[in-house]
């Protein structure tokens, strides 16, 4: 594959590095994408499928390129080459690609399909659904089918979250509250099912033996 002179995004004119307009908005277009939390291989699939040049007359887009792109600090800007993304944005690349690298020992094997208990909106307190959109950047989000609440976060990310709250609760099981001071908390009875999931952590503190699998 043809290698390009200068990174993706500028264009030599009149004996200067200036910047290309139109790959200008490709940029933007992966920047954000992958902030979004859109995998390389997608994006690259997504510039692929859609006949985007990486350089003229080629197209070949894959993780390495687009890595490439994502870590180069020239876009920030240098006597040579115009400033095209800030400081903090480039920081927010370099700091989601190294907290991925660390959490490559993590089993994504069965997905956010794993997750067998109900996510719970956050307003209404009801069961949400998830849909997948690959119209938009950020093609998964949760759906509250009562009151609406709408929230997008890719399968990734919130199998993140998940696992640094129950990292937490594992360092510190106190951060759970008592049965009794849970359900003062509750404006209406709590469902079966969330009975159920506290009956189990309930069990699993006592045994002493944390598997965050089962949590």
């Amino acid at each position: 594959m043809k290698n390009r002179n200068i990174p993706f995004g500028y264009q030599y004119q009149n004996g200067k590095i200036e910047i290309d307009k139109y790959e200008l908005q490709i940029l933007f277009e992966i920047i954000n994408a992958y902030l979004s939390g859109t995998s390389l291989l997608q994006i690259s699939k997504i510039l692929n499928e859609k006949q985007i040049e990486y350089t003229k007359g080629i197209i070949g887009w894959n993780k390495a390129r687009l890595m490439r792109i994502l870590q180069d600090k020239r876009y920030i800007g240098t006597d040579t080459y115009p400033q095209i993304i800030s400081e903090d944005t480039h920081t927010k690349l370099v700091e989601l690609k190294s907290a991925k690298n660390t959490k490559k020992n993590l089993d994504y094997s069965a997905g956010v399909f794993n997750i067998n208990v109900p996510v719970i909106c956050p307003n209404c307190g009801l069961k949400m659904y998830r849909y997948h959109d690959r119209r938009r950047k950020c093609t998964e989000r949760w759906i509250c089918k009562s009151c609406r609440t709408n929230i997008p976060i890719s399968d990734s990310c919130l199998l993140d979250e998940i696992t640094n709250i129950l990292n937490k609760v594992i360092n510190n099981p106190n951060l759970i509250e008592d049965k009794q001071s849970s359900k003062e908390s509750f404006e209406k009875d709590p469902s079966i099912e969330v009975i159920k999931a506290e009956n189990e952590i309930n069990r699993i503190l006592e045994n002493g033996k944390l598997d965050k699998e089962i949590l």
